[in-house]
């Protein structure tokens, strides 16, 4: 299945870790593990921000600013549907029959 693609705000997020990295003095491994992040991911986002933000993600900020702005009347989200179903299928208590009845219909 693979990770999520990274967008704009991971990559700012992770150009101030690098920055807070070489800032605090700390060495990688204190460092990562003070943030609870592994070794591999810290090395893998050097990599990537080693040549700055993608173009291609760097785009995104005209967008963002128009939705920070409240500007935007509109934007899209997606719903996944669920693969649970919940079907009650409990006995109506003697106590209280309307009572089952009503709640899992």
């Amino acid at each position: 299945m693979g990770r999520p693609a990274s967008d704009l705000d991971d990559y700012l997020e992770w150009q101030q870790r690098l920055k807070n990295q070489k800032e605090s003095g700390l060495s990688i491994d204190d460092f990562c593990l003070q943030e609870g992040i592994s070794k591999s991911t810290f090395y893998r986002w050097a990599d990537r921000l080693r040549e700055g933000i993608p173009e291609s993600t760097a785009g995104e900020p005209v967008d963002r600013e128009k939705i920070e702005s409240g500007n935007v009347a509109f934007v899209p989200i997606t719903l996944k549907a669920s693969p649970v179903e919940s079907n009650c299928r409990m006995e109506a208590s003697y106590d209280c029959p309307w009572a089952w009845e009503n709640w899992c219909s």
